[in-house]
C-alpha cells in the first residue's frame, strides 16, 4: 500500500484488473465451476425454504427467525472463525463446511419426506447452515487470492459474482417448479448434491502461490484482537465494512420477507409466479455483475460502493410503488444491480488492502460486522411488520433509511478518491492504513 511514513502492519497495492493481463487460468476455472453448480442449488434453496416456511406459518416473525436462524452464527463466531482460519488450510476449511452443508440440507429433506414437519426443526437446520456457512464465505474469498495472479483478483470476483447473479435469475423459478411438480423433498436433495459437487471441485483445485503465515503465534485473543485493530484503523476497510452492514439490515428485510410481501402486499398467490418474480429480480443481479470491473477500473472500488448503495436504494424504493408482477420484477431487479457493484468492491478491497497474515482475520471481522446485522434486520423488521408499522410501511421506510447511509458515506475516504482505479498503467493505491505505536 503507498504511503508516506512507515506502517508497523503490512500494507499491499490495490490490484485493479487489466484487460491485457493473462487469462485467468485452469485452477481458478476449476474453482468457479463448483461454485457455479454450488450457487444453483444455493438459489433453488432460496426460494424454496421461504416457501417452505409458508406452508408451516404466516406469522413475520416466524419467517424473520428462520432467515436469523441461517445468518446469526456469522455474528456470532465470525470473529473467532478467522482466526482460526489464519492457523488452517483455507482450502481444507472451505472444503469441510461444504461437506457439513450437503449433510444438512439431506437431513432436511429427510424431515420434509416426513410429512410433519416443525418450524423448530427449520430454525435448527438453519443455523446449522449458516454456522458452516460463515466458515466457508469467509475461507473461500481469504483462498481466492491464492489461485489467480494480482492483478486477476477483481475479475475473478466479478466472474464469481456474475455466476452467482445468472443462478438466481433461474434458479428461483426452477425452485418453484420442482416444488409444483416433484414437493419440497426433491428440491432440498438438489440442493445437498449441488454442495457435493463444489467438494469435488475443491478437491482438485491448487493453489498457484504460498500464502504468507504469521511466522509466530501469538495467543488467540491477540491475534482476534489484531485483526479487529487493522480493521477498524483502516481508513477505507472501516467505512466499507460499515455501509455493506447499512446494506445488509434492508437485504434482510427483503431477503426474509420477500414470499410474504409477494403473497399479502404485491398480491402474488401461487408459488410458481413468485419463483418466476425471485428469478427476474436476479437479472438485474446479472447486470450489476457483468458491469462490475468496468465500473470499477473507471470510478474505484470506493465509489462503485457507494453508488450500488444508491442503486440499491433507489430501486427498492421504486418497489413500494408497485402492485403488478412485471412492475415489482423490474423495480427488484433495477435495485439489484447495485448490489454487485457492493459487493465486488468490498471483497476485493479485502483481498488487496490485507497482508495474507491478517487475510482470514480481517475477512472475518468485517463479514462479520457487514453479515451480523442481516439476523438483525430480519427480526426487527418481523417484530415492526407484526407488532407495530405493518409490511407496506417498512417497504418505504427501509430504502430511505439506506439511501440515508449512502449519503453519509459522501463524507468518507470511501469517496475521497484515495481508493480509485490506476491511470496508464500504474497499480491503485490505498491511503495510509498506520497502527498507532504502543
Amino acid at each position: 500500500m503507498g504511503h508516506g511514513t512507515p506502517c508497523s502492519l503490512p500494507c499491499l497495492p490495490v490490484a485493479i484488473e487489466d484487460h491485457r493481463s493473462p487469462p485467468i487460468g485452469r485452477p481458478f476455472t476449476l474453482l468457479w465451476l463448483g461454485q457455479a453448480i454450488s450457487q444453483l442449488g444455493d438459489y433453488i434453496a432460496y426460494f424454496t425454504l421461504p416457501a417452505f416456511v409458508s406452508v408451516l406459518t404466516s406469522r413475520a416473525t416466524d419467517f424473520a427467525l428462520v432467515f436469523a436462524a441461517e445468518n446469526v452464527p456469522t455474528l456470532l463466531f465470525g470473529f473467532s472463525a478467522g482466526v482460526l482460519l489464519d492457523r488452517v488450510s483455507l482450502r481444507a476449511a472451505a472444503l469441510v463446511a461444504d461437506l457439513g452443508r450437503a449433510l444438512a440440507f439431506a437431513m432436511l429433506a429427510v424431515f420434509a419426506a416426513s410429512g410433519a414437519p416443525s418450524i423448530w426443526i427449520l430454525f435448527l437446520v438453519s443455523f446449522a447452515v449458516g454456522t458452516l456457512a460463515a466458515g466457508f464465505n469467509a475461507a473461500l474469498p481469504s483462498f481466492l487470492p491464492a489461485v489467480v495472479a494480482p492483478d486477476r483478483v477483481t475479475s475473478a470476483n466479478a466472474r464469481l459474482s456474475f455466476t452467482q447473479q445468472l443462478a438466481f435469475v433461474v434458479a428461483p423459478a426452477i425452485g418453484g417448479l420442482i416444488v409444483q411438480a416433484w414437493g419440497f423433498t426433491v428440491a432440498f436433495i438438489i440442493n445437498a448434491a449441488t454442495f457435493i459437487a463444489s467438494v469435488i471441485s475443491l478437491m482438485f483445485v491448487k493453489a498457484q502461490r504460498v500464502m504468507e503465515r504469521a511466522e509466530e503465534r501469538t495467543s488467540f485473543s491477540d491475534e482476534l484482537k489484531e485483526g479487529l485493530r487493522y480493521l477498524w484503523q483502516h481508513p477505507v476497510l472501516k467505512p466499507a465494512t460499515l455501509a455493506a452492514a447499512a446494506t445488509n439490515l434492508v437485504v434482510a428485510f427483503i431477503e426474509s420477507m420477500l414470499v410474504l410481501l409477494g403473497r399479502e402486499v404485491f398480491g402474488i398467490e401461487d408459488f410458481a409466479r413468485l419463483g418466476i418474480v425471485f428469478g427476474a429480480l436476479g437479472a438485474g443481479g446479472v447486470v450489476g455483475a457483468a458491469t462490475a470491473s468496468r465500473i470499477i477500473q473507471r470510478l474505484g472500488l470506493g465509489r462503485t460502493l457507494i453508488i450500488g448503495m444508491f442503486v440499491f436504494g433507489l430501486g427498492t424504493l421504486a418497489t413500494a410503488l408497485q402492485r403488478t408482477v412485471p412492475g415489482v420484477a423490474v423495480s427488484l431487479g433495477a435495485a439489484l444491480i447495485g448490489v454487485p457493484w457492493i459487493n465486488i468492491a468490498i471483497i476485493t478491497m479485502r483481498q488487496t488492502m490485507t497482508p495474507d497474515a491478517l487475510l482470514g482475520r480481517v475477512t472475518s471481522a468485517s463479514r462479520s460486522i457487514a453479515w451480523g446485522t442481516l439476523p438483525i434486520g430480519a427480526v426487527i423488521a418481523g417484530l415492526l411488520a407484526d407488532e407495530f408499522v405493518g409490511l407496506e410501511t417498512l417497504t418505504y421506510a427501509a430504502p430511505v433509511f439506506l439511501l440515508g447511509v449512502a449519503a453519509l458515506m459522501l463524507r468518507t475516504e470511501l469517496w475521497s478518491g484515495h481508493a480509485r482505479p490506476a491511470h496508464d498503467g500504474e497499480n491503485m493505491t490505498s491511503p495510509k492504513a498506520e497502527r498507532p505505536a504502543s
